[in-house]
């Protein structure tokens, strides 16, 4: 039996934290509800949480029990994901303010979702990264469905929930067959002992890849995206896009260093095939969109496809070029959906969004259309904001380990993106129909300036972040 120290209970405080707000919120919501109080509970707890994950003292990994492992990066991973969970509440209050019926379990949904991919960063066996997974997705199910007035909302989450069981049936699987060769569920095992010559690894590993493929949107396992990012509530769409997203990669990211399999020929073939056809796929597909979330999902299957050029470095100094793009990936996607969140409330997503809608809006709001520009540039890679930090990490990266060919299709790929984010700026700042004017709330407000000064301020001094 592990004994659990003073230092074991203060590394995993996050999740402790986390865990118990999530408890005591059941609590509250069951004999007192109040939308203000429920916030202002959430997002203190994520801020303790959020305190709690900065690295003190000794920098070695701590094992929790078998299932956990906590170091620099895992605490890394867990700011950010506490960063998108205290941003996606910040932008809710007025979101959701106009819902019929209870909005308090809006807020336990998101810490337990949060708390889920926390459990699955941190994870070093793979029961706990299948716990964390499914701990993460569930609430997410609820989430998505929540604009109880759109329909979209509702066929939204119900592709989510069938594409991501299906997810996990793959994943499971694969770590079945894993299991079968190497005879344990722990990683560093399944580095030892799990042959790369056996046929029950090979498939093991590829249909675990194919499982997280899923949740990362890569193609062929993208088809489930536009749908659920358009028909999702903003708030929610943003949690997709950027906590859910660092969870699976910290994850993946987990694997890649430790199970030497992944840096065989073939898979490393395998890697760059499916790396390129999502940021050419990914790229096309968002030229002929009409509504910026559709835009923002297929654009997020190409930066996911940027992203694994540097997983593909990994560990030859891969993870830091990893760490670099999700961060400035981060920033940037939250500061695009904060705009449009607070451009709408959850009655009226499914017109927000479209192009129509946002034409003109420098007359209406100039502080929210040269923040959602600066967002958009900023994703397309253009020098002296985040988004080109981030693609520079990821192009070194690629150079260290010679990936020429991949490196030459993320180049194209780059020049198609800049073409349809332009076009999406400049809808900004054409004559649009409406001419009231678009107030924003000042909590929305405040998070959307941080977010917007911290995507310049990366870009114009990057050390703030490397």
């Amino acid at each position: 039996m592990t004994t659990l120290t003073f230092a074991n209970l203060l590394s995993m405080s996050p999740i402790l934290v986390m865990s118990l707000a999530s408890v005591l919120l059941m609590l509250i919501i069951a004999f007192y509800r109040s939308h203000g109080f429920t916030l202002l509970f959430s997002l203190a707890t994520v801020v303790i949480a959020l305190v709690s994950s900065l690295p003190v003292g000794n920098a070695a990994p701590v094992d929790i029990t078998p299932l956990l492992n906590v170091g620099v990066s895992t605490q890394f991973y867990w700011a950010m994901i506490l960063l998108c969970t205290l941003v996606c509440m910040g932008i809710s209050y007025d979101y959701i303010n106009p819902a019929p019926g209870f909005r308090e379990e809006w807020y336990l949904l998101l810490i337990l979702a949060a708390t889920g991919g926390m459990v699955l960063v941190a994870s070093q066996h793979f029961v706990s990264l299948f716990i964390g997974l499914e701990l993460m997705s569930v609430p997410l199910y609820g989430l998505a469905t929540f604009a109880l007035k759109n329909k979209r909302s509702l066929e939204s989450g119900i592709k989510y929930l069938v594409l991501s069981g299906t997810a996990s049936a793959f994943l499971l699987f694969g770590a079945a067959l894993v299991y079968a060769d190497a005879g344990s569920l722990l990683v560093a095992d399944w580095a030892m002992k799990a042959s790369a010559e056996s046929p029950l690894v090979v498939l093991g590993f590829t249909l675990m890849l194919v499982g997280l493929g899923f949740k990362l949107s890569w193609v062929p396992f993208h088809t489930w995206t536009p749908d659920v990012y358009q028909g999702a509530p903003m708030p929610v769409t943003a949690f997709l896009a950027t906590a859910s997203k660092v969870a699976v990669v910290a994850a993946l990211v987990k694997l890649f260093e430790m199970v030497p399999i992944w840096k065989q020929h073939n898979f490393v073939m395998l890697l760059s095939l499916i790396a390129g056809a999502s940021i050419l796929l990914g790229n096309l597909l968002a030229i002929g969109q009409q509504s910026l979330k559709r835009l923002l999902a297929y654009s997020s299957i190409a930066h996911f496809g940027y992203l694994m050029i540097a997983l593909i470095a990994v560990p030859e100094r891969g993870s830091e070029a990893v760490w670099i793009y999700l961060a400035t990936y981060v920033i940037t996607s939250l500061g695009a959906f904060a705009v449009l969140a607070s451009l709408v409330n959850i009655d009226g997503d499914d017109k927000a969004d479209d192009f129509d809608a946002l034409r003109g809006l420098n007359k209406r709001n100039p502080f929210l259309a040269v923040v959602l520009a600066l967002n958009l540039i900023s994703m397309a890679g253009i020098p002296l904001t985040a988004g080109f930090i981030g693609k520079f990490a990821v192009f070194a990266a690629g150079v260290n380990v010679a990936q020429w060919v991949l490196l030459v299709i993320a180049v194209i790929g780059s020049a198609i993106g800049i073409y349809y984010y332009l076009r999406a700026v400049s809808l900004l700042f054409q004559t649009g129909d409406s001419t009231e004017a678009a107030a924003v709330a000042p909590l929305n407000g405040a998070l959307i300036a941080v977010l917007a000064l911290a995507t310049v301020l990366i870009g114009v001094w990057p050390d703030v972040l490397i």
